[in-house]
């Protein structure tokens, strides 16, 4: 995600149909017909809970649309329930991290770098990828590794 925002593009439909995982964990992103490129607005479409409320609102579509439709992945994949903004999960900064995420106002969103830094992501902390994927290992296929080098 990070990469497609520093080259100007929104991904906006973020959501578990199109994320594919290999048996190693590596992650690729498909179905980009979507996708908001910087200056050139096609026809907006999407799975309408992962859209984030300003491009139904047809307002600023920015990078952190996507971080709205990621917390809705997230939220999906972990079975957390969300309501009016405020996440149903006994873990404090899971939590406090999902609410920031799935704020209605994207200016309140953190962007995917400083989702990247926050110690949800580190390695050597508490880690919100080992939930992710103990949640998508015990429930998804996953792909053998061998197709990986036919996919960007």
């Amino acid at each position: 995600m990070i990469y497609l925002h520093e080259n100007n593009y929104v991904y906006i439909d973020l959501k578990p149909d199109n994320v594919l995982v290999f048996d190693n964990n590596h992650i690729k992103l498909t179905d980009f017909t979507t996708i908001y490129i910087d200056g050139y607005n096609r026809n907006i479409a999407g799975t309408m809970y992962y859209i984030a409320p300003e491009i139904i609102a047809s307002k600023k579509i920015t990078d952190k649309s996507d971080v709205y439709s990621f917390d809705h992945l997230i939220t999906y994949l972990l079975n957390i329930t969300v309501t009016n903004n405020n996440a149903n999960c006994d873990d404090i900064e899971l939590a406090t991290f999902i609410n920031k995420c799935c704020d209605n106002d994207p200016n309140n969103r953190p962007s995917f770098i400083e989702l990247q830094n926050s110690s949800l992501f580190a390695i050597d902390n508490y880690c919100i990828g080992k939930y992710i994927f103990s949640s998508i290992n015990s429930t998804s296929p996953i792909l053998d590794d061998s197709l990986n080098s036919n996919l960007i």
